[in-house]
């Protein structure tokens, strides 16, 4: 099923870096529509039962069934050419994990993403844009872990953050004009306002993101890294 002609936005960045309150704030401002991380749409948390992976092949089925989550947000995404839709996370988020596991000794196959992506692509289109909240300091991390209640405490270990800020930095300076790196500690009326610019000229740009430029910067990540 493809997702149309509908524009969509995808916030990313480590666990409570501030992505779902931007980008309920955009929505709000652009009059669109927010859709959820893919854990709404895996609600009996299938996947984070059986972390870590055992195997290789534990990975790679995790990894399916991750884009499996994001063909199925298409179901809550209109065809509607004049709605911006911004997502909370998208496949860029699932590659950044597989190279957090990498990094520390985790089953994983960052390595061999490419072709399970491509035919990804085939199915579901790309986010026109990707807003990237990076923390400056992880001691601002700390301090906003210590009032949640934590479910997969991988995602939130220090390591595990700065792996993930390393592949983001990587891939999204590969990736260019296509997106833009906010600080988490910026004011959340500078955050509103940096993206609102963003998106504004992004909207007014007739160079679109591509499959075929979405896998060079991969491509090109994965040699850096």
């Amino acid at each position: 099923m493809k997702r149309g002609d509908a524009y969509e936005i995808s916030l990313e960045g480590s666990c409570y870096s501030g992505k779902s309150t931007l980008a309920k704030a955009l929505s709000k401002q652009f009059c669109g529509q927010f859709i959820p991380e893919y854990s709404y749409f895996d609600p009996s948390f299938q996947r984070r039962k059986k972390f870590p992976p055992h195997s290789i092949d534990d990975s790679l089925d995790s990894f399916k069934y991750f884009l499996n989550l994001d063909l199925n947000r298409t179901y809550s995404i209109s065809t509607n050419q004049d709605k911006l839709f911004f997502l909370d996370r998208s496949i860029v988020s699932v590659i950044a994990f597989e190279y957090a596991k990498l990094k520390v000794g985790i089953p994983n196959i960052f390595n061999q993403v490419n072709d399970l992506i491509k035919h990804h692509l085939e199915q579901a289109t790309l986010p026109s844009e990707w807003i990237y909240l990076r923390f400056d300091s992880l001691n601002t991390l700390k301090l906003r872990v210590q009032s949640h209640d934590i479910g997969l405490r991988f995602m939130v270990e220090k390591n595990t953050v700065q792996n993930l800020q390393t592949f983001y930095k990587v891939f999204f300076t590969e990736l260019g004009q296509y997106s833009i790196t906010i600080s988490t500690e910026s004011s959340p009326e500078l955050q509103l306002e940096q993206a609102s610019n963003f998106i504004n000229d992004r909207l007014n740009s007739k160079d679109k993101i591509t499959p075929q430029i979405f896998m060079a910067a991969l491509n090109n990540t994965q040699k850096i890294l």
